[in-house]
């Protein structure tokens, strides 16, 4: 279970730090490959929540099921690691 403040800092550190991934996950899981800018609004042990915009200034919301249940912060970190470098390796670019 994540707690309020784990769930706060997961948002703040993917959208301080990992923009790029948060994009990611939008352009491969949710196939929404015209996104260019995604920021991620909600985090749970089985999902996250992201609000996306693309080339022609829409916008968006989907929701991404995470390959498995996590029980805690560092089960969502594995998760959300593992994602985008699935996400990487599918879009041909390096996993680092």
């Amino acid at each position: 279970m994540l707690s309020n403040q784990d769930k706060d800092a997961i948002t703040s550190h993917m959208n301080k730090d990992h923009a790029d991934a948060c994009l990611l996950y939008v352009q491969h899981y949710a196939g929404k490959a015209v996104a260019v800018r995604a920021t991620l609004i909600e985090v749970s042990t089985g999902s996250i929540l992201l609000e996306y915009e693309t080339y022609a200034a829409e916008e968006g919301c989907c929701r991404i099921s995470l390959p498995e249940p996590a029980v805690d912060r560092a089960g969502v970190r594995l998760m959300l690691v593992e994602m985008v470098k699935q996400a990487r390796a599918s879009a041909g670019r390096s996993a680092d």
